[in-house]
């Protein structure tokens, strides 16, 4: 048999699929581990974590200004607990080594997530040379969760869990409703934004219940929706009264803000191609304008969005009562949720100002590729299932809009084959030795320790308006005083022990809270590149 006949052969075995399985684990499990960070949101839910192991609940702890020899505790209200309810047993098996924790749960995400790739592409009809090909380019690929996300991969490995079980509900087969309800309860636990979509996706078995007269469809999503709606309204009720906020929007003013609408994120392109690095890359070589680009990108991204839902809604609209195939189902059910998440980012942007902080850029939800994981993955599934699965009966266009996807397909593996190997080369082990982790996480631990060797004596507080140096410090066993962005009036720390605090902040920061909190901007004790070290005594605090 010829080399390349060889090759074929071996796609195209089922036999073939654990091989190329453990291929794209193995790649998942290298750019995890060298790219692994604590930052953002991660660091806040791990403090929240060690705290729970530590017996104090799911709180962020802080040393108030008034008297920084106390530590105090806050409900945790930018997140829902799932991560840290996570990530507490793992602490105490590890030792409370919080690095080593965040990897594991990281780790241990990445499996299931390639398997249910496998079901999926299974229960529409894939065929073994299509899984295999899928699991080799899933493998490369770059999906936008990472060292900084502690929630995306969770609540998407559940999500992905829940539509294959509603997909074996559309298919007549038995399952457990509660068992399907809890599956769409748990992405909720990690991101809010699933929670309103768990409770809704149920109502599309209703709704292809009732299009194809199946009363018995239609009972099983009003039951499966009063049991997600149950659940997803005492988490709500839970935070309400543990956290004293039910919810949590990350914005200063809501509203109408219809503008917000242009920055969505070009999410059909980017299924197929990091169109970061492509935009970049071709910027630099045509030698044009990179924001103009950017721009145009935008909206070739629109414009490909309203038309792929246009043909969808048409698709689905006409075999609505014809929905005999798993893959009509498949297609029914996926671009349903897809839908529904869209919408609610749709929503959020629309409600809320871009605006966070007088220290942040603008930002909204519609344009974070992350929040766009599941239809993303759906894209991905949909083309190698309907296009290249059934390359053969495409017409004319459509064989040379599939080819024109497999080109681009192609060049992306390329280059992050290529990355991929670059980075593996240039690695450091252990992990919090790796670049990522060793230019932010490593440094400012390490200067904290540096500080403290220099003050035993004294106690030693961080304080910060960037949040994750603040939560570094937690995580450290330092004190942490993580700086309200809103700040007006002048704050003066006290201490009823020998206390140093050290202040981190950039130029604009430190301009802004420097006579708030009385240093001289002008004199740090310490700048690494744009962060400005101010040591200030506490001042005695009698008891």
């Amino acid at each position: 048999m010829p080399y390349s006949g060889t090759i074929q052969h071996w796609f195209g075995r089922k036999e073939s699929t654990p091989f190329f399985l453990l291929i794209a684990l193995l790649v998942k499990v290298l750019l995890c581990w060298n790219t692994f960070t604590i930052d953002g949101d991660k660091s806040a839910q791990l403090l929240a974590a060690r705290s729970l192991a530590e017996g104090q609940g799911i709180c962020l702890p802080y040393s108030p200004p008034e008297d920084l020899s106390q530590t105090l505790y806050k409900p945790l209200t930018g997140w829902p607990p799932g991560y840290s309810l996570s990530l507490a047993p793992l602490l105490l098996i590890t030792d409370f080594d919080y690095k080593t924790a965040a990897l594991l749960f990281d780790l241990i995400l990445l499996l299931p997530f390639l398997l249910l790739f496998l079901l999926l592409l299974r229960y529409a009809g894939a065929t073994p040379r299509l899984q295999n090909l899928f699991l080799l380019f899933a493998g490369f690929f770059a999906y936008p969760f990472g060292g900084e996300s502690a929630t995306d991969l969770a609540a998407l490995v559940f999500l992905l869990a829940a539509f294959g079980v509603l997909l074996k509900i559309m298919r007549g087969d038995s399952v457990s409703l509660w068992g399907c309800a809890l599956l769409l309860f748990l992405p909720g636990l990690f991101k809010y934004q699933y929670i309103p979509v768990g409770i809704a996706a149920p109502l599309l078995l209703s709704l292809a219940g009732y299009g194809q007269k199946n009363k018995a469809l239609v009972r099983t999503g009003l039951v499966l929706f009063s049991g997600t709606l149950l659940l997803g309204g005492g988490l709500l009720f839970f935070q309400q009264q543990y956290a004293g906020s039910a919810y949590y929007i990350n914005s200063q003013a809501s509203g109408f803000f219809p503008a917000n609408l242009k920055y969505l994120y070009p999410f059909v392109p980017a299924s197929f191609v990091d169109v970061e690095t492509a935009l970049t890359v071709f910027s630099a070589k045509t030698g044009t304008d990179y924001l103009r680009n950017g721009n145009a990108l935008l909206l070739a991204g629109y414009l490909l969005f309203l038309l792929l839902t246009a043909f969808t809604l048409i698709a689905v609209c006409r075999k609505r009562k014809q929905m005999k195939e798993p893959a009509d189902d498949f297609i029914f059910l996926g671009s349903g949720i897809s839908l529904l998440i869209i919408g609610l980012l749709f929503y959020l942007s629309l409600r809320n100002s871009i605006q966070q902080s007088p220290f942040y850029q603008p930002w909204t939800y519609i344009q974070e590729y992350r929040y766009f994981l599941f239809p993303v993955i759906l894209l991905q599934l949909a083309y190698f299932i309907f296009s290249l699965g059934k390359f053969p009966r495409l017409s004319v266009w459509g064989k040379t809009l599939s080819g024109f996807v497999l080109l681009l397909l192609l060049l992306n593996l390329a280059y992050a084959g290529y990355d991929f190997t670059r980075m593996i080369r240039s690695a450091e082990q252990p992990f919090y030795r790796t670049p990522v982790y060793a230019a932010r996480v490593s440094f400012f631990t390490r200067y904290y320790h540096r500080i403290q060797q220099q003050y035993p004596h004294q106690r030693l507080v961080i304080a910060s308006p960037d949040h994750s140096l603040a939560h570094y410090a937690g995580l450290e066993g330092f004190g942490a005083l993580p700086l309200s962005h809103f700040q007006q009036e002048p704050l003066r720390f006290r201490s009823a022990v020998n206390t140093k605090v050290l202040l981190i902040m950039d130029s604009l920061s430190a301009k802004h809270y420097a006579p708030l909190l009385h240093f001289n901007a002008a004199n740090p004790y310490d700048r690494q590149g744009n962060h400005y070290f101010y040591l200030l005594d506490a001042e005695p605090l009698s008891r």
